[in-house]
C-alpha cells in the first residue's frame, strides 16, 4: 500500500499538540505578555489614566506604590539567581554579596551625577547609574568565579557564601563622600571615618545604614521610576531568554545534566558556567542599584538570609521556570508586608504558608491526583486518538484513499481493551478486504515482514514527529486503528462481538457460495 508521506506528516503534525519549539515560543511570548500587562495596569492605576477610570478605582495608595519598585528589583534578582541555579545547576548562596555590590555603587554613582554634575534627567541618570552598578558586580563575580566554579555542589556552595561575607564585612569598613566645595570629587575612607569638613556629603557611612537615592528628592519622579523599574525586568527577561536558547545556553544546560557527557563532547565546562555566574553577577548588580531607590539597607542586611530568601523564590518559583520565579516572587513578597497586621506572629505566619506551598508544589501524591483528575477529561480523547489519526492518515493518502469521507472513526474503549480477541477477527477482515498482491510473471508474493517494517516505519514517521519516542502501547494503538479503518472503512464499530458477528456471516456466506458451485468446505471468498 502507497501513503503520500506529506499529506500523513501534514495531518498527523496538525491532530497532535504543539511541538517543544513552539511551546517554549508560547511560553516566552506569555511571559513578557503577563509582565507587560502588570505593568500597563499598575501605570494606569497610578497615574489614573483611562482604564482607572473605566474601573473607578480611587488613587492607588502610599503603601501600594512601595511595592512595585522593591518587586522588580527582587524579580530582577530571582531570575538571575535562576540563571545560576536552576540552568546552570550550580549551588550559590552569595547572590546578595552581589547586590550589595550594586546597591553601594548606585547611590555613590546617582548622587555623583546629579548632585556633583547636575544630572536632572532620570532616565539617562538611572541608565548610567544600573550600567556602571551591574559592570561593577560582573568584574567583582569574574574575580569570585575563577576559583569558586571549579568546585562542586556543596563546596560551591560553602565558598560563594563565604565570598558573600567578605563583601559584607568590607563594605562595613568603607566610607564614601562627595566634596562639592571646589567642584565634584569623591572622598574615600578604609577602616575608620577620617572624612570631614563643609561641602562634604556622605553617601556610604560604613556599617550605618545610607539614605536611598530617593530621600532628596532627585528621584520623585515615581512614573519615571516606575518605566525603569519595568525596562530592567524586560531586559533581564530577554538577556535570560536569548542566553538559554543559544548554543551557549544549550551548553550551559548540557553540563548541568551531565558534566561527564558534556567534557567527553568537548564542551568547556568552567567557561560556560562562568558565563551564566558573570550574567547572574551583572543583573544582581543592577536590582541592587534599583533597590538603592525607595529601600534602606545596611551593609550587614545582605547576608545569608538574603541569599536564601532570594534561593526560596527560585525554587518555589521552578528551576528554570523564569515565569514561576516571576510569580512566586511577587507573592513571597508581598505576604509578609501584608501580615504586619500580626505583629509578632507574622514570620511564623509566613513561615507555615511557606512550607505549605513548597510541600504542595513537590508533593507526588498531589500531582498524581492532579494528574488523575485531568485525564478524567481526556480519556475518551486518548482512546480514540490514535484510531482517529491513523483514520485521517489514510484519508488524507492521495493514491489511496482519495474518494472516502472524512467522517471520524469512532472507536469506543472496549474494542481496544480486549486486543487479543479483535485482533485475529481483524487480520481475518483485512485479508478478504484487500488480498495480497501478486507478481503476475514470477509468482511471488512479498513477505510480510517488508510490510510490518515499512507500517512501523510510516508509524515512526507520522508519531515522532515532534521527537517523542513511540512506545509499544502506543505502536498496538496505532496497529488497531489502521487495522480498523482498513478493514471497515467509515463504519462505526461499537464492539468486538459485532466484529465476530460479522465475521460469522461472511464464513456463513461462503459456505452458501461453496454449496452451489460444488466445492467442499466453506472458506474465505
Amino acid at each position: 500500500m502507497q501513503y503520500d508521506h506529506a499529506v500523513i506528516g501534514q495531518m498527523s503534525r496538525s491532530r497532535r499538540s504543539f511541538s517543544p519549539k513552539a511551546r517554549h515560543i508560547l511560553y516566552k511570548t506569555a511571559t513578557f505578555l503577563l509582565v507587560t500587562a502588570a505593568f500597563v495596569f499598575l501605570y494606569d492605576w497610578l497615574t489614573q489614566g483611562p482604564l482607572s477610570g473605566i474601573l473607578n478605582m480611587e488613587d492607588i495608595s502610599r503603601k501600594t506604590k512601595g511595592y512595585f519598585v522593591p518587586i522588580c528589583a527582587w524579580v530582577v534578582a530571582a531570575v538571575s539567581l535562576n540563571l545560576v541555579v536552576g540552568f546552570s545547576g550550580e549551588l550559590s548562596l552569595g547572590h546578595a554579596g552581589f547586590m550589595s555590590i550594586g546597591y553601594s555603587t548606585g547611590i555613590v554613582v546617582y548622587n555623583l551625577l546629579t548632585k556633583g554634575y547636575g544630572w536632572e534627567n532620570i532616565y539617562l541618570s538611572m541608565a548610567v547609574t544600573l550600567a556602571v552598578s551591574g559592570l561593577l558586580a560582573g568584574i567583582v563575580g569574574f574575580l569570585v568565579g575563577i576559583p569558586v566554579l571549579r568546585l562542586r555542589g556543596d563546596y560551591l556552595a560553602i565558598v560563594t557564601l563565604a565570598c558573600a561575607e567578605i563583601i559584607k564585612s568590607l563594605l562595613q569598613c568603607f566610607y564614601v563622600a562627595l566634596d562639592t566645595s571646589e567642584g565634584a570629587k569623591l572622598l574615600f575612607a578604609f577602616p575608620k571615618n577620617t572624612l570631614n569638613g563643609s561641602g562634604i556629603t556622605m553617601l556610604l557611612k560604613g556599617p550605618t545604614a545610607s539614605a536611598p537615592i530617593g530621600t532628596k528628592g532627585t528621584t520623585t519622579d515615581l512614573p519615571a521610576l516606575y518605566i525603569i523599574s519595568f525596562a530592567l525586568v524586560i531586559l533581564t527577561l530577554l538577556v535570560v531568554f536569548n542566553l538559554t536558547d543559544s548554543r551557549t545556553g544549550r551548553a550551559i544546560k548540557s553540563t548541568r545534566d551531565n558534566r561527564i557527557a558534556a567534557e567527553s563532547m568537548g564542551i568547556p565546562v568552567t567557561r560556560h558556567k562562568m558565563i551564566a555566574f558573570v550574567t547572574a553577577a551583572v543583573l544582581a548588580g543592577m536590582s541592587g542599584a534599583l533597590l538603592a531607590n525607595k529601600s534602606t539597607y545596611q551593609p550587614a542586611n545582605f547576608n545569608l538570609d538574603m541569599s536564601i530568601m532570594v534561593l526560596v523564590y527560585v525554587v518555589l518559583g521552578g528551576l528554570g521556570n523564569v515565569m514561576g520565579t516571576i510569580f512566586s516572587t511577587t507573592a513571597l513578597y508581598i505576604l509578609p508586608e501584608e501580615l504586619r497586621f500580626m505583629k509578632d506572629y507574622r514570620m511564623l505566619v509566613y513561615a507555615l504558608v511557606l512550607i505549605f506551598a513548597m510541600v504542595l508544589s513537590n508533593n507526588p501524591v498531589i500531582k498524581r491526583w492532579f494528574t488523575s483528575f485531568t485525564s478524567l477529561f481526556r480519556r475518551k480523547h486518548s482512546i480514540t486518538l490514535f484510531a482517529e489519526e491513523s483514520r485521517n492518515a489514510y484519508a488524507g493518502s492521495k493514491d489511496v484513499l482519495a474518494d472516502r469521507t472524512s467522517e471520524p472513526l469512532v472507536v469506543e474503549e472496549e474494542a481496544l481493551s480486549d486486543t487479543k480477541a479483535a485482533l485475529p477477527v481483524l487480520e481475518d477482515r483485512v485479508a478478504e478486504a484487500e488480498p495480497a498482491a501478486v507478481d503476475a510473471e514470477a509468482g511471488i508474493q512479498p513477505a510480510a515482514a517488508d510490510t510490518k517494517a515499512e507500517d512501523k516505519d510510516i508509524f515512526t514517521m507520522l508519531y515522532t514527529a515532534d521527537g517523542t519516542p513511540l512506545d509499544e502501547e502506543s505502536m498496538r494503538r496505532i496497529q488497531v486503528g489502521l487495522m480498523l479503518y482498513d478493514a471497515y472503512g467509515d463504519i462505526e464499530i461499537g464492539d468486538v462481538t459485532e466484529m465476530k458477528q460479522r465475521k460469522e456471516e461472511n464464513k456463513k456466506k461462503g459456505r452458501k457460495k461453496d454449496k452451489k458451485s460444488g466445492k467442499k468446505g466453506g472458506g474465505k471468498a
